[in-house]
């Protein structure tokens, strides 16, 4: 639920960005020309953060926000957003309340300074739920879920569907609505958060580095709701009739995350595995359906894509564990397709290594 990339057009690097804004402030500049440097050098902080996780970057990038708000409150709907995302970049980092309290202020003094119902109001309250769904997180307070869903809703409908933060906003309040569901076991809130996650997809650009991570939300969304036909997580009962729909369709959004995804070795690795674990399930309904049939395609594409999960999945991570299960469980099943004494082999070797991996 990463807001949006770093702001302002530069591309300089720091240290770069750094030498013009000190020159700009021994000339003695201000106002909104100051601003919009401190904004091209907070940026160039995030986007070294990025690539070396070094907090100090994001830090001296708040700190510039905090400037801007400052010297130009013309602007404080602007930099005051750019404020509250940098604070929601490191709270993602650190994880203390601290930083969540600072970035909520900050997201609701920016969303207040706006003219609410306009773009950029939209853009603030987005931020803002963002905030809300952390806090929802940290306490599982379902006010905050509530208020996150209608505010995220409200800033939807400001935004034009050609806005570059339609489709995100769209996204989050879908899987919004997920976590509700997965509360209160609402069936509207199920059947919202697809249509909302299908929405995202389908008024995405094809270029956008987000479109992956709203294709895999919109797998996650139909396959809980292919889920629902079996009561209480149970598996399908032998000759039953099955729905097919929503998990074909989910398998279908995670194979396009997977092609179109831009994003780095984690998330492509969750790509991979939510494809696999959607594969293994197709195929255990298949055998267990009404009109039984071999999955072994199905289950040689799982073996490929989870081992290639679990290959870009650190060995400390907390994931590796059931990610070699389920590939050890689809080796297993690949092997009673095939018969193979390799594929018995294999699926011994992935659980045993299962067991021993670090248990999420």
């Amino acid at each position: 639920m990463t807001p949006h990339g770093p702001g302002g057009s530069d591309t300089r690097e720091p240290k770069e960005a750094e030498r013009a804004l000190r020159q700009a402030e021994d000339r003695g500049v201000g106002g909104a020309e100051l601003a919009d440097l401190l904004d091209r050098s907070a940026a160039a902080h995030r986007r070294r953060f990025w690539n070396s996780g070094d907090t100090r970057d994001l830090r001296r990038a708040v700190d510039h926000y905090r400037r801007a708000v400052r010297i130009d409150p013309t602007q404080r709907a602007l930099w005051g957003n750019e404020l509250a995302v940098t604070l929601t970049d490191l709270y993602d980092v650190t994880g203390t309340n601290d930083d969540l309290a600072a970035a909520r202020r900050a997201a609701e003094e920016a969303t207040a300074a706006a003219e609410e119902g306009s773009p950029q109001w939209a853009r603030c309250a987005a931020t803002l739920v963002l905030c809300l769904w952390d806090l929802y997180d940290a306490t599982g307070s379902l006010t905050d879920l509530d208020t996150a869903i209608d505010l995220g809703s409200r800033a939807s409908a400001a935004l034009p569907r050609t806005d570059l933060a339609w489709a995100r906003v769209r996204s989050n309040v879908g899987m919004l609505r997920m976590d509700r569901y997965e509360r209160l076991d609402a069936a509207d809130d199920l059947h919202g958060a697809v249509r909302l996650a299908g929405e995202a997809v389908e008024g995405a650009r094809p270029d956008d580095p987000e479109l992956g991570g709203w294709l895999n939300n919109l797998g996650n969304a139909l396959l809980i709701r292919h889920g629902t036909q079996f009561p209480d997580g149970a598996a399908p009962r032998p000759g039953k009739r099955i729905d097919f729909t929503d998990l074909n369709a989910a398998i279908a959004a995670y194979r396009r995350a997977i092609e179109v995804s831009q994003w780095k070795v984690a998330g492509r690795a969750t790509f991979l595995s939510n494809l696999g674990n959607a594969l293994t399930d197709r195929v255990e309904a298949l055998r267990l359906g009404e009109s039984p049939a071999s999955g072994e395609p199905e289950l040689r594409e799982a073996v490929r894509v989870l081992t290639e999960a679990v290959g870009l999945t650190s060995p400390t991570a907390p994931y590796r564990a059931s990610r070699l299960n389920v590939l050890g469980e689809a080796l297993r099943a690949l092997s009673e397709e095939t018969g193979s004494p390799d594929d018995v082999d294999a699926a011994r070797t992935a659980l045993r290594c299962g067991r021993r991996a670090p248990a999420a």
